[in-house]
């Protein structure tokens, strides 16, 4: 969306109300369009999340020359918190280019879930 400034001086007290208005009335929109796949995001990584913990808590006890293994799920487990901390971030752009953004740039979501996601809000 286009921003230009609000001057009432050129524009007429009444025509820049108006438009500062309209300009709300468009962020609302928006904000309520994306509010919901931002929420669906949310669930995915929340989900990949619990897999990722279960998998934790049920691996077996250290055994010689698997470290590498628990050090992965162990590394996993850290992803995915802090894709949801990024997550965080970025539900405060009410926009579907940061929606877009998120999904491609994301370490957790495979470009399936991706394209799930996106088609939520795709015509």
């Amino acid at each position: 969306m286009c921003k230009f400034p609000v001057n009432a001086d050129i524009m007429g007290t009444e025509e820049a109300r108006v438009w500062q208005t309209g300009d709300a009335m468009n962020e609302a929109m928006q904000r309520d369009t994306v509010e919901p796949l931002w929420a669906a995001i949310r669930s995915h990584l929340e989900a990949v999340k619990h897999q990722r913990y279960e998998a934790l808590v049920n691996y077996p006890r250290p055994i010689a020359g698997c470290d590498e293994v628990y050090q992965q799920v162990s590394d996993d487990r850290d992803e995915i918190a802090r894709e949801l901390r990024r997550l965080e971030d970025a539900c405060r752009i009410a926009s579907i280019d940061a929606v877009d953004e998120f999904l491609e740039s994301s370490t957790c979501i495979d470009d399936e879930a991706a394209e799930k996601l996106k088609a939520g809000y795709r015509p």
